[in-house]
């Protein structure tokens, strides 16, 4: 049975994919840096791992993580929108930084296999619907701070192919479009959305509402991840993880979300920020061969997530006495 390292393993995403390999029996280790969540999303399963707090941006600290591993998941990352055009300078430090020094560490150590989380946004706004995996990759305006994320997932797909060949080592490229599900963090539009109607807050929608996701539920994404990382088919490929049946509009989304929570919200339209895409819509036909079959539909996500988001805010609100639990920290 493989070894396997998670960067980024606190997170949302990283979280689930360790939980779902530890019970698929598989010896987990967990590298990473607290910066958002520390171990508050792996409490329950901490003594059936081994949790390495460090920095994907810190060679030293990825090469000693790295001993007795076979396989690494490297999903560390800073995600969310809002960090881009914030904080680029740090979304690249992570997401080139990291990766670098990920190659770099995997070339001289005995992993065999190296499984890169890149991203739906490496397709910019593409011209084909479903994408496929052999749609271009584009960077449209590298003065967008937008753009930070999008181009270190580019330049770590390159790094990966590259040393990959050099080193001798197998390569899986999942290219995520756009998961969800409870417990994601706060900065990102369905979290934003429920905060929102939950507190009654003044309700916006950046644009017209008409730009389209596809929106995948967190157990379909880990689905997909763990099928491309683990099959040999999946070796040396690249593969768009996602729920190709689940594209829906912002104001489609709003209207569920109202369903849901029976409030009308009455949604104002300010500005959008630039470098947005109006469509995204995977074409999942390659990961399909691999057995993959996502199973859960938005309107039962957005139930499921609506459901956890609700009781979180219930709870912060009841344990700071009514005061707004997000005025003094950070969003997630």
């Amino acid at each position: 049975m493989d070894r396997i390292l998670v960067t980024g393993g606190g997170g949302f995403i990283g979280s689930h994919l360790v939980r779902s390999l530890i019970n698929m029996g598989f010896k987990v280790k967990v590298l990473d840096n607290n910066w958002r969540n520390g171990t508050k999303k792996l409490q329950d399963i901490l003594e059936k791992i081994e949790f390495i707090e460090g920095d994907v941006r810190d060679f030293n600290q990825v090469n000693e993580a790295l001993k007795d591993v076979d396989v690494v998941y490297h999903l560390a990352a800073i995600l969310g929108t809002k960090y881009f055009y914030e904080l680029p300078c740090l979304v690249l430090d992570v997401g080139l930084q990291g990766t670098l020094n990920i190659v770099k560490a995997v070339s001289q150590s005995n992993v065999k296999r190296l499984v890169f989380a890149s991203s739906s946004e490496v397709y910019a706004t593409p011209n084909e619907f479903p994408t496929p995996e052999t749609h271009p990759l584009i960077v449209p305006d590298p003065k967008n701070p937008r753009f930070s994320y999008s181009s270190s997932k580019i330049i770590g797909e390159v790094l990966c192919w590259n040393y990959a060949k050099k080193y001798g080592f197998d390569v899986t490229i999942l290219r995520l479009h756009n998961p969800y599900g409870p417990d994601m963090g706060w900065s990102h539009v369905i979290p934003e959305f429920i905060k929102k109607i939950e507190l009654n807050e003044k309700f916006t929608i950046q644009g017209n509402g008409i730009m389209t996701r596809s929106f995948c539920y967190i157990s379909d994404a880990v689905d997909g991840i763990i099928l491309a990382g683990t099959k040999d088919e999946g070796k040396n490929e690249v593969f768009n993880i996602g729920n190709q049946s689940t594209e829906t509009s912002i104001n489609q989304l709003v209207t569920y979300l109202e369903e849901i929570s029976g409030k009308t919200v009455n949604p104002i339209h300010i500005s959008a920020p630039e470098g947005g895409t109006n469509r995204r819509n995977p074409d999942i036909s390659k990961v399909r061969t691999l057995g993959y079959d996502p199973q859960v539909g938005i309107k039962e996500g957005l139930n499921k997530t609506y459901a956890w988001y609700h009781q979180e805010i219930n709870l912060r609100l009841k344990n700071g006495k009514g005061r707004n639990p997000w005025a003094t920290k950070r969003s997630d």
